[in-house]
């Protein structure tokens, strides 16, 4: 007579093969708690390994859903933490595939009931799963997981800290920048709104100072969604969000507008490069402390602003930024040191960076050279030893193309100039010799750590 575990098991397994995955499972493995953390919107029930009818792993998250938040998650709510991230996959490992099947409650928008999506290639987060789907169906209807749902857990209002009268800013004496509400008006503006174009503003309270987390972007369709839901579904409640697009020609601005009720401010129009949309930022941004989450860089995982503790801090903040290859297991640590601060990690009080804004006369590292100004040394800041952000490998910092005038910039703010040449010219002949590809494996690959 079978025991109640294995009918568990033939009940779940029935389960899932009646959702009609593209991937048959045959055999369930483990089961265990739910193992990422919830985000707004649904509660994690249960997660199962599987093995499917294709010798394959199936890795397979069950939640409960009950808001349409969930369809602003789906770049950055399947759970990759630094374990994942930095294990060996064995040359004979099983692939595997991860699916989040949402419960979703019948409130939730779906045009039928039940909906399959699947995440981008280029949007997986490193090389442990080869697909990640999500399965979107609706109650009611039979279930094993009813009993797991906690309906304490269950929060349908997010806290908002929105007031309609503009906030107030008093620069420094030596501010370099001007604070203001919308940039002034240019004759080649593509667009501009958010929610303050609409007198909605933020303020920062006692205990909870506003945080402004700035994008800049331009041709940015590939990876700016989904560098905006790591932002936007952050569980500290007092965060404004403004972005700056360089008068894009792709889809970014359809991007940026479909994610309108979440942004504080963004406007489109040409720039004098990366640096000067960065500047412009900084003018727009109300918060106490600001961050660069540009394009392409992602936050760590939805609490990163609350682990931070933003009100015991009266200085500038610093993590850790880690880099990413979707080829090839490990991570690239990135702290913060005398003359390398990783932007996508550090939360700059706004009375340093009024004293030290970007020079847009370096159009390849305006960052190292204000980084030069700015003395970690001389300058408080507080290190946090925790991961905070994550990029992908690659971009202006290992392009061969840029390498030449890299250096030349470096020359003319660094004092030592042999190190300069020293630290360039095996990379420039390097980039003479191989592509770019082979170029970011070899450089990724020579840097990386790992966990066997």
């Amino acid at each position: 007579m079978p025991n109640q575990e294995d009918l568990n098991l033939k009940y779940y397994l029935e389960f899932l093969n009646n959702l009609e995955f593209p991937i048959k499972a045959t055999k369930i493995l483990n089961i265990s708690k739910h193992s990422s953390r919830d985000m707004f919107g649904w509660q994690g029930l249960i997660s199962l390994i599987c093995l499917s009818d294709n010798n394959a792993f199936l890795e397979i998250d069950i939640r409960y859903a009950w808001s349409d938040k969930i369809f602003q998650q789906n770049f950055v709510d399947y759970g990759w933490s630094e374990t994942i991230l930095l294990q060996k996959r064995a040359i004979n490992e099983l692939c595997k595939h991860k699916i989040i099947v949402y419960l979703c409650e019948p409130s939730i928008k779906l045009d039928q009931e039940r909906k399959l999506d699947k995440v981008p290639e280029h949007l997986l987060i490193g090389c442990c799963w080869l697909t990640i789907s999500h399965l979107y169906t609706l109650l009611p209807f039979d279930n094993p997981f009813d009993s797991l749902i906690d309906i304490k857990k269950i929060n349908t209002h997010q806290q908002s800290y929105f007031v309609d009268c503009e906030p107030l800013v008093q620069n420094s004496e030596n501010s370099q920048l001007k604070t203001v509400l919308c940039l002034p008006a240019h004759s080649k503006r593509k667009g501009e709104g958010g929610l303050r174009t609409q007198g909605l503003y933020k303020h920062s309270t006692d205990n909870q100072p506003l945080i402004t987390v700035v994008t800049v972007v331009f041709n940015g369709e590939k990876y700016l969604e989904q560098t905006i839901q790591s932002v936007i579904n952050q569980s500290y409640p007092n965060l404004e969000y403004i972005i700056i697009d360089g008068g894009s020609t792709d889809n970014t601005l359809e991007i940026i507008r479909k994610y309108e009720g979440q942004l504080d401010y963004w406007i489109s129009e040409p720039d004098l490069g990366v640096y000067d949309a960065m500047n412009k930022g900084f003018v727009c941004a109300f918060g106490d402390f600001i961050n660069f989450m540009n394009t392409g860089d992602i936050l760590f995982s939805s609490q990163i602003f609350e682990s931070l503790k933003f009100q015991k801090n009266r200085t500038s903040i610093c993590g850790i930024n880690v880099f990413f290859n979707n080829s090839i297991s490990g991570l690239i640590y990135v702290k913060p040191q005398k003359k390398t601060i990783p932007h996508q990690a550090l939360f700059m009080k706004r009375h340093d960076f009024e004293k030290h804004i970007f020079n847009t006369r370096f159009r390849y590292c305006a960052d190292a050279e204000l980084w030069a100004r700015f003395n970690i040394v001389t300058t408080a800041i507080n290190l946090e030893e925790q991961i905070v952000s994550i990029s992908r490998f690659g971009g202006i910092s290992t392009n061969k193309k840029y390498l030449l005038p890299r250096m030349k910039e470096h020359m003319k703010f660094e004092d030592n100039k042999l190190k300069v040449l020293i630290r360039f010219l095996p990379k420039i002949i390097l980039g003479i010799l191989f592509n770019q590809i082979v170029l970011e494996n070899f450089y990724f690959y020579l840097n990386k750590k790992i966990k066997n």
